[in-house]
């Protein structure tokens, strides 16, 4: 198992980041799935909006897994780096959806 921020960093707003191509690019090479899981409150726990310690109580929300892109053999003739990124605007795409749902 791996644990991979695909934003590459906290986010200080709460607020969904672009996903960096890097999540997609282990996904699709090694053909393992990417399992989305969301962390709510996690801007009140040690962040530059929230300094220094605070316990607030954390939600993770497990999402179902996504398969990398490529396993379809309709992507044959897409390249790797469009096949990583599609594979990373998918779970932009889910997360966008679960947060959206929370709101």
């Amino acid at each position: 198992m791996l644990c991979i921020f695909p934003e590459g960093e906290r986010t200080s707003t709460g607020k969904i980041k672009e996903p960096r191509i890097g999540t997609g690019l282990l996904s699709v090479e090694t053909g393992t799935r990417i399992v989305p899981i969301c962390i709510d409150v996690a801007t009140k726990t040690l962040s530059p909006v929230h300094p220094g310690m605070s316990f607030p109580k954390v939600t993770l929300t497990v999402l179902d897994p996504i398969e990398p892109t490529g396993a379809n053999t309709n992507d044959a003739d897409k390249d790797d780096k469009e096949l990583f990124q599609e594979t990373v605007d998918q779970w932009k795409e889910v997360v966008s959806k679960f947060e959206k749902g929370l709101n």
